[in-house]
């Protein structure tokens, strides 16, 4: 049986290394070697028979191999490739049977239901407790983009991980409980300081936006005080001259001089309002708190300066 499981292995290896799509970044030959190690470790730790584990490690160099076929429903085409290849050995029905039953057991959406089953289910997930976790998951995500445009952000996928840990996964056998549960408590903590650190550049990067589009309002509304001097500037000279033409130039220049003055006070304010961030400062988020609160301030101050100057003109005018 030694032999058989050597030539089970060069096989299923040799299948995965030559025909095994490159995209495969997680789910290959490598993947197939792990769960193979960890279906031993959990037959030694759970003292399995002689026959029960050579069961074991026959489901567990087949279940991937499935990938080369196709994507989709792959376990399927994992347990067709092994069919064929035991039935070849002659290797008996109810061996290959429960083969079968443990490949088929490691779809997500299944429960395990015996010792077999729940060593197989461990075996295929034992990376959650390994120390390399976050960049095997890492090329799962990349994997997943690959082979199906799945589009994750950073947060979704972390988020989306968090959640297997807490609610979907769960270790069956003993040994699995004591021994490998303390590494993937490990690896949930550091996905939840992972989302943590996103969760508050997620905030900062909507508190820069929100700041940069409330210094955008700021910049139109200066704008558009700019564009309204320019107009008045432009009625001055054209009002004075008709003016002065029909009334006495003092009775004029004293109001035209008071709406020009508050004038030219409101377009300086405007500018300093439409002014660019400083963009260094801008990167800190107090900083550039206090240059959108000192814009927002200045340009109440242009209001007055240039509603009052209409006013004040208007009485000069008035009162002449």
């Amino acid at each position: 049986m030694k032999k058989f499981l050597l030539n089970t292995e060069n096989y299923t290896v040799s299948l995965l290394t030559k025909k095994l799509n490159k995209d495969y970044l997680f789910h290959n030959v490598a993947k197939t070697q792990q769960v193979v190690n960890s279906i031993k470790e959990l037959i030694k730790g759970e003292k399995i028979s002689e026959v029960d584990a050579n069961i074991l490690l026959f489901a567990a160099w087949f279940h991937n191999v499935g990938f080369i076929n196709r994507k989709e429903n792959h376990t399927e085409a994992s347990v067709n490739i092994a069919t064929t290849f035991l039935e070849e050995y002659n290797i008996d029905n109810t061996i290959i049977d429960d083969v079968v039953r443990l490949i088929r057991v490691t779809k997500t959406e299944l429960e395990a239901k015996d010792l077999l089953e729940k060593i197989m289910k461990d075996a295929v997930s034992f990376y959650y407790a390994e120390t390399s976790f976050v960049d095997k998951n890492e090329l799962l995500k990349q994997e997943l983009k690959l082979l199906f445009n799945s589009d994750y952000s950073e947060l979704e996928w972390i988020q989306k991980n968090i959640n297997t840990f807490v609610k979907e996964h769960r270790f069956y056998t003993n040994h699995a409980q004591e021994n490998w549960q303390n590494g993937k408590d490990k690896n949930l903590a550091k996905l939840v300081k992972i989302e943590k650190k996103l969760l508050n550049d997620k905030t900062n990067q909507n508190n820069f936006e929100s700041s940069f589009q409330t210094h955008n309002t700021l910049t139109i509304k200066a704008t558009i005080i700019l564009a309204v001097n320019s107009l008045m500037l432009f009625g001055l000279l054209v009002g004075y001259y008709i003016l002065n033409t029909t009334i006495k130039n003092q009775e004029v220049f004293i109001p035209v001089l008071v709406l020009l003055f508050f004038n030219v006070i409101s377009a300086v304010l405007a500018l300093i309002i439409a002014g660019p961030l400083k963009v260094k400062q801008a990167t800190n988020k107090d900083v550039l708190n206090q240059q959108i609160n000192f814009k927002r301030k200045i340009l109440k101050y242009t209001y007055v300066v240039f509603f009052g100057g209409i006013i004040l003109s208007i009485i000069a005018f008035v009162f002449k």
